[in-house]
Formats: C-alpha cells, sequence, structure tokens
C-alpha cells in the first residue's frame, strides 16, 4: 500500500465514481479499480459498495477517507515547509464576517509590523465555510465563533462582545422579554453564520427558535433594513457603534436573555504549526489585550 493508493482512493471519494477518478487523475479505469481492490486486499475489508453500476462508500470506507485526508494533508505539507524552508513565511488565515468587519484590519497590520516578509492569505466566510475550509486543509487557522466540530480542533479564546437588539426610533420600546421579541419582525443573518448561531443559542436557553422576517448574508443590509423601519436587528455592538452613537439605531434591552459572542482562534488538531504560524497565534493573542484591533 502506497500514497498513490490513497491518492486513488481519496479521488474516488470526492468524485463518486471510478470512472470520473479515472479522468481526474489520468488513468484507465481497470487501473483505478486495481488499486481500489489492493487498498480492500490491504485492510481486508470493503471499501465501496457496488450496486446498480453505482459505487457507495461503506462505514470503514468513510474511516480509511478521514485518515487519508490527514496523511495526505500531512506529507503535502512536509513536502511544503522542508523543501521551502527558507522561503517567505506564510499563512493562511479563515476569518469570520463580522470580525472581518471590525478588528481585522488592526491584526493584519500588527501581523505585517512583528512578522518580517509574511505573505497572508485571509478568507473572509461565515462560520460554516470557515470550518469546512480548516477540514480541507484550505487555511492554516480561523478567526470564528460557535464551531461545531470541537473534537477535531483545538481552540483559544481570542474575545467576547456583546450583540445588542437595535431598531429604528420609531420602532424603539425601551425594554422587552425575549417572548415580546419573538413577536416582532427580526432582521438576522443567514444560517450557518457566527451571528445567526449566537442568537440561536440565546432563543435555545429558553426553549425557543427564533424566525426570521429578513435574513442576509451582509451585515450592512441588515443595518440599513433596521434603520428603516423593517423590524429589529440582533448585530453586534461593535458593528453598529456609529448607528448607536448618532441615534440612528436605539438599542432595546432584553429583560430575561443576554446575547453574546465568543471568538475563538482555531486550528485542526492535526495541523502541522510552521514557526511562522505560531508568530501570527501569538500576535493574533495579543491583540484585544494590548489594545490595537479596537
Amino acid at each position: 500500500m502506497t500514497l498513490r493508493h490513497l491518492d486513488i482512493f481519496r479521488t474516488v471519494c470526492k468524485s463518486g465514481s471510478i470512472t470520473a477518478a479515472a479522468d481526474i487523475l489520468g488513468m484507465s479505469q481497470p487501473a483505478v479499480s486495481i488499486a481500489v481492490r489492493e487498498l480492500e486486499a490491504f485492510y481486508d475489508t470493503k471499501l465501496f459498495e457496488r450496486m446498480n453500476r453505482q459505487i457507495y462508500i461503506t462505514e470503514t470506507g468513510k474511516l480509511l477517507r478521514n485518515y487519508t485526508d490527514t496523511i495526505l494533508t500531512q506529507f503535502d505539507e512536509s513536502i511544503d515547509i522542508i523543501r521551502n524552508d527558507k522561503a517567505s513565511p506564510t499563512c493562511r488565515i479563515g476569518v469570520n464576517v463580522t470580525c472581518a468587519e471590525t478588528y481585522l484590519s488592526g491584526w493584519i497590520n500588527k501581523i505585517r509590523q512583528e512578522i518580517d516578509g509574511i505573505t497572508l492569505n485571509i478568507h473572509i466566510n461565515n462560520t460554516q465555510e470557515i470550518e469546512k475550509m480548516l477540514t480541507d486543509n484550505e487555511i492554516d487557522l480561523a478567526i470564528a465563533d460557535n464551531i461545531s466540530k470541537q473534537a477535531v480542533f483545538e481552540s483559544r479564546l481570542l474575545y467576547s462582545e456583546k450583540m445588542c437588539v437595535v431598531c429604528a426610533p420609531g420602532l424603539y420600546t425601551d425594554k422587552m422579554s425575549l417572548a415580546d421579541l419573538m413577536n416582532k419582525p427580526l432582521l438576522l443573518r443567514e444560517k450557518g453564520s457566527g451571528a445567526r448561531n449566537s442568537v440561536e443559542a440565546a432563543f435555545l436557553r429558553q426553549g425557543a427558535a427564533p424566525v426570521p422576517y429578513i435574513e442576509s448574508i451582509s451585515t450592512l443590509s441588515i443595518i440599513h433594513m433596521a434603520k428603516n423601519g423593517l423590524g429589529y436587528a440582533i448585530l453586534p455592538a461593535k458593528s453598529i457603534e456609529d448607528e448607536l452613537n448618532s441615534h440612528a439605531l436605539m438599542e432595546t434591552t432584553i429583560t430575561d436573555q443576554s446575547f453574546d459572542r465568543c471568538y475563538h482562534l482555531v486550528y485542526h488538531k492535526n495541523k502541522f504549526l510552521s514557526e511562522s504560524m505560531k508568530k501570527v497565534m501569538a500576535v493574533l493573542s495579543q491583540g484585544i489585550s494590548e489594545g490595537y484591533v479596537r
């Protein structure tokens, strides 16, 4: 059994068929089939069920797929790190949308000041997509909240912040309960975003679930809709500082619940951390305490 066997197996898993994998790899279909059979003989198990001229991965196949991703990823990283030991330091970072809109520029400036010649590749997305990118080794580190796969990730708290229930002055009520809020038109971020996950967690603590009147992938669009009196938004305080200060939006106190977000620095447990990545992590961890991300 060789790395080539695992590469073929991974390609079959991703493509969903022997024929498609053969096309991707530039191999003949029989050669791919032989490699899969050799793997099955090596592990003494069936990796795929073959029915109606289609293949379906088995439970043991899924288990091997997880190991395969780790093995091949670490092999690729070993080549990159060892061959390019003297190359410029690099780090790929996935950042939650809200964090990118508020603190990211301060972090980037500080990283560039502290680490000479570093190349940063920044990917801004919602938490769900960032988690997938970490799993697929498309990024090295992430700044996100409400990561679901805690068993496969290491994380450390970076900072927490208050989320505010806000509306236009015409809709303003000083105080209300969560039950009252549930009956209002809610303007929320999309499913899978950290903001939405935080809101749902707060509702869940009282055995409820929010039903959005409008949901959007854009915090800015939600702010505009709230300012125009379309409903109540639940957003991080940092994102709406200007609107609160100018009274374009008013904050309503929820008497029996709080909305908070905790942002973490996250990386895969199997990730090899280069020296440049460790330096980036140190800068990120110092950001709040030293105040350069505010």
